[in-house]
Parts: structure tokens; sequence; C-alpha cells
């Protein structure tokens, strides 16, 4: 037995030392149209990081330090997967000159010249043109943390994307403290929260490359558990604040409220007051956020610049293009205006449906009602970045399912848009990826069968 732990010490070294040379890789050499070298490397370090869970995930603290040098070791590299923390860093830099985010384009902005923001050529350029001809979509507590690290960064770009860097990691180690919690409350292991700290999509999207999805689990997953120890009001704050920093949790809004009538269609007075109460106060302080900026043209060019994402953009979508394709036949044109109005409402109506389940009423119920809804949404959306599976892995870990955690591993495909030029998507990585995907999701959340490759 003292052999085996030795032995399982030492490959758990060897696979941190190899992933520590491909992240380094990963992050200071490769750019995002190198197709088959990010392909490589990305599954490479899934392997590893699988094969280490396996072998190693009843030694958390180490599995822990492991995932922070992972952190550490990018913290100084500039994010090669996405160009949005140009944007991010120009919205902080307009809010430090005393400039609302929301008021001009950055397209305006430099055509006027009407700003004081340091290398704002850079900036605007790096942004890239659909992004520096629309306004801030941002939220206001995710605006914060823009300031923060305009702030806080100093007079360099990299020392700017350092500080957002370790606002990342911040967020993460939140998700895995309250992400221990709430396994501890569902009786489930606290070995599938590091599923997530140490996903390579994780390291390399999140804190990477600089998505904020897990800064806004991290309030969320606090929200929850506030939650089920009744601590209502703390638990709509945290609500209202994980949806200031992205909209996503809106869609689980309805879901929580019912859950405080204990899935009940004639809930209890009492019952009926604390759910209302939820859903104001966490709509209040997600409105309230917007207090600093606001008025009618701020939030006009908000809702639109969020309209944007339905209406316009397309994306690594799976049922979406299905629907587009049959629009072609018929209409010989892109269809996406028509269908566009239909996904909030379908994704509405889906989450409606899930209200009504009996098994809302415990902590268990709900998640899975959760991830459920996040999964519709993504399922018929126009757009899948990477980085929007971060929710759906959080919820899907806690109720140990791992379809979402397949997912994480293909999504990397997508990339392969980005090696073309012009622009261009590949039907047959898309059919690979989604019919992996869709088959995972029925085995599993359908069939309710465990995928073995992955069970712990």
């Amino acid at each position: 037995m003292k052999r085996f732990f030795q032995a399982n010490h030492l490959l758990l070294y060897a696979a941190a030392i190899i992933s520590l040379v491909l992240y380094s890789f990963f992050g200071y050499h490769l750019e995002r149209s190198e197709f088959l070298n990010l392909c490589s490397i990305y599954f490479a370090l899934f392997a590893l990081f699988l094969f280490s869970w396996n072998i190693g995930r009843d030694y958390f603290k180490g599995m822990m330090l492991a995932g922070i040098l992972f952190r550490i070791l990018l913290l100084f590299s500039l994010p090669n997967l996405s160009q949005d923390f140009y944007r991010f860093i120009w919205d902080g830099e307009l809010m430090l000159s005393g400039i609302n985010p929301y008021l001009h384009t950055p397209t305006e902005l430099i055509e006027t010249q009407k700003h004081n923001i340091p290398f704002a050529n850079r900036l605007y350029e790096g942004m890239g043109m659909l992004s520096a001809s629309h306004y801030s979509n941002y939220p206001p507590v995710n605006q914060f943390f823009f300031l923060v690290a305009a702030l806080l960064g100093g007079t360099t770009l990299m020392g700017k994307v350092a500080v957002l860097k370790l606002v990342m990691l911040l967020g993460d180690l939140g998700v895995v403290y309250f992400g221990k919690k709430l396994l501890r409350l569902l009786k489930k292991p606290k070995s599938l929260i590091l599923l997530y700290f140490l996903n390579p999509f994780i390291i390399l999207e999140i804190n990477g490359n600089l998505h904020f999805e897990g800064v806004m689990m991290c309030f969320f997953l606090w929200g929850l558990w506030l939650l089920f120890s009744q601590r209502y009001t703390g638990a709509a704050v945290m609500t209202g604040l994980s949806i200031s920093v992205k909209l996503i949790p809106l869609i689980f809004l309805p879901l929580l409220m019912m859950y405080l009538t204990r899935g009940s269609f004639l809930p209890a007075r009492k019952e009926f007051l604390r759910s209302l109460s939820f859903g104001v106060v966490s709509l209040a302080v997600f409105g309230l956020s917007f207090s600093p900026f606001f008025s009618s043209e701020n939030l006009s060019h908000f809702t639109a610049s969020v309209g944007l994402w339905f209406s316009t953009f397309e994306f690594n979508a799976s049922l979406y293009y299905l629907v587009r394709e049959v629009g072609y036949w018929n209409k010989g044109y892109n269809i996406i205006g028509s269908i566009a109005p239909w996904i909030p409402l379908l994704t509405l109506i889906s989450v409606l449906i899930l209200c009504f389940r009996r098994e809302n009423k415990t902590p268990q119920g709900l998640i899975t009602a959760m991830t459920w809804a996040i999964t519709i949404y993504l399922f018929i959306s126009t757009t899948v970045h990477p980085w929007y599976l971060t929710t759906p892995l959080v919820l899907s870990l806690l109720i140990d399912k791992r379809y979402v955690l397949v997912w994480t591993a293909l999504v990397i495909l997508s990339y392969f848009a980005y090696s073309l030029d012009p622009y261009k998507e590949s039907a047959v990585l898309l059919i690979i990826q989604y019919g992996l995907v869709y088959f995972m999701f029925i085995r599993e959340m359908i069939l309710k069968r465990k995928i073995k490759a992955f069970s712990g």
C-alpha cells in the first residue's frame, strides 16, 4: 500500500510538471489561429487533468496547490483565445477618467478624441471593430472590476491584465469554497469541485483569457449556500450581485423563487411573501448597481448591445444552425431575425415548466432544474462561446453529472473558425462536438445512466 501511494505521488508530480510546461507553451507562445497546436496541447492537458484527478482526488490540498500554480504561471501572459480583455481595460480606463462606459462607443471616442485613455489606439485595435462599434454590454459589478484593474494595474497593459487574473483566481477559490459547502450539503464527494478547479477549460478560458463567469458563479454559489442555510435576504443580495456580473443568473430567478414556495402551486401566505421578496431584492440589487450610470440613454445603449447576442451574432450553435438551414431552404436567406425573438421566449417557457417539478423542493432538485435550464438555453442559442459552459459545468458537478465535463473537452474544436481567413466554422467539427455532447446528455439526464469513463 505504501509503495502504491509513493508511485501515485510520483505520477502526480510528473503530470503536474508536464502540465506546467504545456500551460506555459499554450499561454505564452500560441496564437488562436494555430488550430492543430491548440487542440493538441489542450487535449494533452485534458488527459493529464483526468488522469491526475482519477489517481489523486483524495489529495485535495495538493491538487488545489497544483491548480493555483497553473494559474500563477499564466499571470503575465496576454490572453490569446479572446480579445475581450481589451474592452474590459478600455471601460475601466474610461471610468477612471470620469467617462460613463455606457455612454459612447469606442469608435465615437477615437474619432472625436474626447478621451485621455493611455495606449487608447492599442486597446481600440485590439478589441476589434465588432466590439468597438457597439456600446458596452457589461453589467455594473463587472465594470467595477474593470475599474479595479485600471486603478491597481499601473501604467502598463500587462499590469492591468495581471490584476484581472488575480480577480479570476479569487473568484475560482470562491467557487471551490462554496462548492465544497454545497457538495457536503448534497452528500457528494468534495473532490468533484476539483473537476472545476483543475479543468484546463477553466484555467485557460476563465483565468488565462479573463472571462468573468467564474466570478459570477462565486457570487451565485454564495447565494445558493445562503439560500439553503435559510438566510434569504443575503441569498437574494448575492443573487443580484451575480446577475450584475453577468446576466445569465436571471434565467434561474423563477426557479429560486419557486423553491421558496416549496414547489407549491398555491403556497401559504408566508412562503409566497418570502418568494416575492427574494425576487424583489435580487432585482433591486441588480437595478441599484446601475445607479451610478443610470440614464434612459445609457439603459437603451446597454439593452441594445445585449440584444445583439440574440439577433445578430452566431457562433458554435447547435439546434439553431439546424433551424437556420431549414430557413435557407425555404426562404433563401438567413432567418436569424425571425428566430432570435423565440430564443428568450422558449427559454422562459422551459424555465416555467421546470418550476413545477416536484423534485424542486430539495436543494438537489433545484440544482438539477437549473442545470436543465441553462443546458436548454445553450442548446437553442445562436451563440455559444466556450466560456459560456462555466455555469452548466459548476451546476452539473454539484449533482455529479459529467456531460458538461465532456463538453468542456470538446469545445476547443470551435476555435477552428479562427484558423481560416475569412472566418468559417466547420460543420464536421460541430457535428462531432454536439453529437457526443447530446449523446452524453441524453444518457445522463434522460436515461439516468452514469458515464463510467468519467465516474469517480
